[in-house]
């Protein structure tokens, strides 16, 4: 992700949870939901991030040394359809209009052209 990419997709971070931010800059990189679903602890440590998404993705998973990288704090992993409401409410908050992931996707990487 270049840097007019990121400072597009940085009004969707605003006042959300480290692991909101980590998963909408995932969506925003073309991680599907269901890639999303079945990210491991280990798959998401091994990943390379920006410094500042380093942060976020270290918090996500303090306290976790396998299986699912994305829970509730109850311990039960996000189903496929959480992710699609993170999208929905995080662009109809910004845009005013909620966005399916690829239309997510596409708006933040029209930024780079």
């Amino acid at each position: 992700m270049n840097k007019k990419q990121y400072q597009r997709l940085e009004p969707f971070l605003h006042r959300k949870s480290a692991r909101q931010r980590v998963i909408l800059y995932l969506i925003a990189l073309g991680y599907t939901f269901n890639e999303l679903k079945a990210m491991t602890v280990r798959a998401l440590r091994a990943m390379e991030f920006p410094v500042e998404m380093q942060i976020y993705r270290d918090y996500t998973l303090s306290g976790l040394t396998s299986g699912p990288a994305f829970l509730y704090p109850s311990g039960n992993p996000l189903r496929a359809t959480d992710y699609q409401r993170l999208v929905q409410q995080s662009t109809e908050k910004i845009l005013k209009r909620p966005m399916s992931r690829e239309a997510f996707r596409a708006y933040i990487n029209a930024a780079s052209k």
